[in-house]
Protein backbone atom coordinates (compact mmCIF):
# COMPACT_ATOMS: atom_id res chain seq x y z
CA UNK A 1 0.00 0.00 0.00
CA UNK A 2 1.58 3.25 -1.15
CA UNK A 3 1.16 6.40 0.96
CA UNK A 4 2.62 9.88 0.82
CA UNK A 5 3.89 11.06 4.17
CA UNK A 6 1.45 12.67 6.59
CA UNK A 7 2.67 12.84 10.19
CA UNK A 8 -0.67 12.11 11.86
CA UNK A 9 -1.47 9.12 9.66
CA UNK A 10 2.12 7.87 9.92
CA UNK A 11 1.90 7.88 13.75
CA UNK A 12 -1.38 5.95 13.59
CA UNK A 13 0.12 3.41 11.19
CA UNK A 14 3.21 3.07 13.37
CA UNK A 15 0.93 1.99 16.24
CA UNK A 16 -1.11 -0.48 14.17
CA UNK A 17 1.24 -1.97 11.55
CA UNK A 18 3.81 -4.67 12.23
CA UNK A 19 5.97 -3.65 9.29
CA UNK A 20 6.33 -0.65 6.97
CA UNK A 21 8.84 0.86 4.59
CA UNK A 22 9.88 4.51 4.52
CA UNK A 23 11.38 5.73 1.26
CA UNK A 24 13.18 9.09 1.51
CA UNK A 25 13.78 10.99 -1.71
CA UNK A 26 14.45 14.36 -3.28
CA UNK A 27 12.72 15.31 -6.55
CA UNK A 28 15.95 16.79 -7.94
CA UNK A 29 18.08 13.73 -7.15
CA UNK A 30 19.08 11.72 -10.24
CA UNK A 31 19.27 8.32 -8.47
CA UNK A 32 15.92 9.08 -6.80
CA UNK A 33 14.31 9.71 -10.19
CA UNK A 34 15.75 6.38 -11.38
CA UNK A 35 14.49 4.30 -8.45
CA UNK A 36 11.20 6.15 -7.81
CA UNK A 37 9.11 4.08 -10.28
CA UNK A 38 10.37 0.85 -8.68
CA UNK A 39 9.37 2.09 -5.22
CA UNK A 40 6.00 3.20 -6.58
CA UNK A 41 5.36 -0.21 -8.14
CA UNK A 42 6.47 -2.00 -4.95
CA UNK A 43 4.17 0.18 -2.86
CA UNK A 44 1.22 -0.63 -5.06
CA UNK A 45 1.89 -4.38 -5.05
CA UNK A 46 2.74 -5.14 -1.41
CA UNK A 47 0.46 -5.57 1.57
CA UNK A 48 2.93 -3.57 3.66
CA UNK A 49 2.70 0.20 3.81
CA UNK A 50 5.36 2.03 1.79
CA UNK A 51 5.65 5.68 2.75
CA UNK A 52 7.07 8.15 0.22
CA UNK A 53 8.83 10.84 2.26
CA UNK A 54 10.02 13.87 0.30
CA UNK A 55 13.24 15.61 1.34
CA UNK A 56 11.43 18.54 2.93
CA UNK A 57 8.90 16.37 4.80
CA UNK A 58 9.42 15.14 8.33
CA UNK A 59 12.81 16.66 9.16
CA UNK A 60 12.64 15.39 12.75
CA UNK A 61 11.86 11.85 11.62
CA UNK A 62 14.71 11.97 9.11
CA UNK A 63 17.06 13.14 11.85
CA UNK A 64 15.83 10.45 14.24
CA UNK A 65 16.35 7.75 11.59
CA UNK A 66 19.72 9.25 10.56
CA UNK A 67 18.72 9.81 6.96
CA UNK A 68 21.64 11.82 5.59
CA UNK A 69 21.29 11.38 1.81
CA UNK A 70 18.83 10.34 -0.88
CA UNK A 71 17.53 7.93 -1.90
CA UNK A 72 17.26 6.06 1.38
CA UNK A 73 14.90 3.39 2.61
CA UNK A 74 14.16 2.27 6.15
CA UNK A 75 12.28 -0.89 7.10
CA UNK A 76 10.43 -0.56 10.41
CA UNK A 77 9.24 -3.69 12.20
CA UNK A 78 7.30 -3.44 15.43
CA UNK A 79 8.22 0.25 15.82
CA UNK A 80 11.96 -0.44 15.48
CA UNK A 81 14.35 0.01 12.57
CA UNK A 82 15.01 -3.44 11.15
CA UNK A 83 17.07 -2.40 8.14
CA UNK A 84 18.22 0.77 6.44
CA UNK A 85 19.71 1.34 3.02
CA UNK A 86 21.34 4.30 1.32
CA UNK A 87 21.63 4.71 -2.44
CA UNK A 88 19.62 3.50 -5.41
CA UNK A 89 21.07 -0.02 -5.48
CA UNK A 90 20.45 -0.61 -1.78
CA UNK A 91 16.87 0.65 -2.10
CA UNK A 92 16.37 -1.74 -5.03
CA UNK A 93 17.86 -4.59 -2.95
CA UNK A 94 15.44 -3.86 -0.12
CA UNK A 95 12.53 -3.85 -2.56
CA UNK A 96 13.60 -7.19 -4.02
CA UNK A 97 13.95 -8.67 -0.53
CA UNK A 98 10.53 -7.26 0.37
CA UNK A 99 8.94 -8.92 -2.65
CA UNK A 100 10.23 -12.32 -1.56
CA UNK A 101 8.93 -12.02 2.01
Amino acid sequence: MLKYFNDKIFREDLDTQDQMYLYFYSPGCGPCVEVHPKVDQFGKSTNNIVYMVRDDDAPELQKQLQVTAYPSMVLVKNKKVSRAGLGAQEVINMIEDGKSN
